[in-house]
């Protein structure tokens, strides 16, 4: 059982947690948004016979989001390395897409 001081502590805390619960749900319907996109790419990738993986584009992301970030006092090699594995994954899904993709140009 939770002592008064920690209850206090959880209730004082509440409306902290409340706004990051609810910039986390903003973050992720962004993240969503972006792969809605990167869905959108693949399939102009496959119909213009462009590679799905640029790593000229996907370094030149990385450093401008580091360069971002030092203006918003963020840490650039933890935005570096979340955006690493945001484009890893957005890599993946593009590869995936026309992969699966037949003869008429329509997904599997």
């Amino acid at each position: 059982m939770k002592s008064r001081e920690e209850l206090k502590y959880y209730e004082l805390m509440e409306p902290y947690r409340k706004r990051i619960d609810n910039l986390d749900k903003e973050i992720v319907k962004l993240f969503a948004a972006r792969m809605d996109i990167m869905r959108e790419v693949a399939l102009f990738k496959y119909k213009n016979n462009i590679d799905a993986v640029l790593p000229d584009r996907i370094e030149m992301v990385k450093d401008h989001v580091c360069l971002l970030s030092e203006k918003y006092g963020l840490n650039p090699n933890m935005v570096r390395d979340i955006y690493t594995i945001m484009i890893d994954e957005s890599c993946k899904t593009e590869d995936s897409i026309i992969n699966n993709i037949d003869n008429n140009g329509k997904t599997k």
